[in-house]
């Protein structure tokens, strides 16, 4: 389904990627900028993308795979190999905003490369899925994950300085008023 239409349009994959990640950036600067809301917010698009990736990893295929057994090997990924590409880019979102809602990146990427995990086991035990394990699929998808937590790390270096900015800006007294020159305007003199 996915993995057809990525081969038929295997010149829009590398861009694709590009702009996911763009957009993960912007929308991640914007959801840090509103504090314990943008926090929600971002949990629960984390959680909307964790359903996407278990529906495009685990719901049945149309035409089931005939792989008996897990593949065991790697792959690395490059413009060729769109479902490589692909697999890197499935987990980029997910551990970009669970670490930036958690402001946990490191612990995100040890999660998501579970959850790559199980679902590799789970495509595994379970034929009837139609799907194929591949051991080149959970590292692909931890590369996802780490270049989502790099991100995110990124983005949440960039928010506390710009935070430590505003409350140093907050702090500084206004300066003195000097005295009045030849372009300001003179203070009307009281009356007595």
């Amino acid at each position: 389904m996915i993995a057809t239409w990525l081969v038929l349009h295997r010149e829009l994959v590398l861009p694709g990627v590009g702009v996911a990640v763009a957009l993960c950036a912007g929308l991640g600067h914007a959801l840090l900028r509103l504090g314990r809301w943008g926090r929600v917010v971002a949990w629960l698009l984390a959680g909307a993308w964790a359903v996407v990736v278990l529906v495009l990893t685990l719901v049945p295929e149309a035409e089931p795979s005939n792989a008996r057994e897990c593949l065991v090997g790697l792959t690395l990924p490059s413009p060729g190999a769109v479902e490589a590409v692909a697999n890197v880019a499935l987990f980029v979102p997910l551990a970009y905003l669970a670490g930036v809602a958690s402001r946990r990146p490191w612990r995100v990427l040890a999660a998501a490369v579970l959850c790559s995990v199980g679902i590799e086991v789970v495509q595994g035990l379970l034929r009837r899925l139609g799907r194929a394990c591949d051991t080149n699929d959970v590292a692909m998808n931890a590369l996802g994950a780490l270049l989502g937590c790099v991100l995110a790390v990124a983005s949440l270096a960039l928010s506390r300085a710009a935070e430590r900015r505003g409350r140093r800006d907050a702090a500084r007294p206004a300066p003195p008023p000097g005295p009045p020159t030849a372009s300001s305007p003179t203070p009307p003199r009281a009356r007595s």
